[in-house]
């Protein structure tokens, strides 16, 4: 009886050990890739500066050319600026972002804008020009803490290439928020070779505040 009792005890205290990091993992939420505007990733919503013999085949062609002149031919720190959060979402928010990278155009780093309450917010992503596609994985949240998982996949054209992504957050409470960025290793023999490229190419981890409203 007594043995039993005590073997029923050990098991609730385990259970309950184990319940925070349960209770962690389903507090994490997926931001699905198909809510996501992108240039050069697939799963997302495409942004595109594609042309055909009338001029650019949709609106935000004209400032994703000029981002992406930024990211190729720009100033080029020795090590990648960190991302930022913008208000706005989908491609009424690209001229905000255009508007970072033209201001902060010669800079080391890149303007963090000032958020409140109320407003809709988006994550920017961006990796600057180079021989591989840098793939974002995917995307999640916790509490105040986002994370975004990327990847490097080679491609069989010479070809450089730049990507930038625009992740929808919606509207946050006041308060202070991280993002982590975590390039995935293409290969364990690749570790190390991702982990020094993308410290040059794949805009770093950040941090954003978001003020409340009076």
């Amino acid at each position: 009886m007594i043995r039993s009792l005590l073997l029923a005890i050990l098991v609730a205290a385990t259970s309950c050990a184990a319940e925070p990091s349960r209770q962690n993992e389903t507090d994490a939420r997926v931001i699905p890739l198909e809510e996501v505007w992108a240039y050069g990733m697939p799963g997302t919503r495409v942004l595109t500066d594609a042309l055909n013999d009338e001029g650019y085949i949709s609106e935000e062609g004209p400032l994703l050319r000029d981002i992406r002149r930024y990211l190729t031919g720009g100033h080029r720190p020795e090590v990648a600026p960190t991302g930022f959060a913008i208000s706005g979402s989908g491609i009424g928010a690209l001229e905000e972002v255009h508007r970072i990278f033209a201001s902060n155009e010669d800079s080391d780093e890149l303007e963090q804008p000032s958020l409140c309450t109320g407003q809709s917010i988006s994550l920017v992503f961006f990796s600057y020009s180079l021989g591989s596609n840098v793939h974002i994985e995917s995307v999640s949240r916790n509490d105040n803490a986002f994370q975004i998982k990327c990847r490097f996949v080679s491609h069989e054209s010479t070809n450089a290439t730049q990507h930038i992504a625009l992740i929808p957050v919606g509207e946050l409470q006041a308060g202070e928020y991280s993002v982590d960025i975590e390039v995935i290793p293409s290969s364990k023999e690749a570790a190390n070779r991702d982990r020094v490229t993308a410290k040059r190419f794949v805009c770093r981890s950040f941090t954003f505040t978001v003020d409340g409203t009076d």
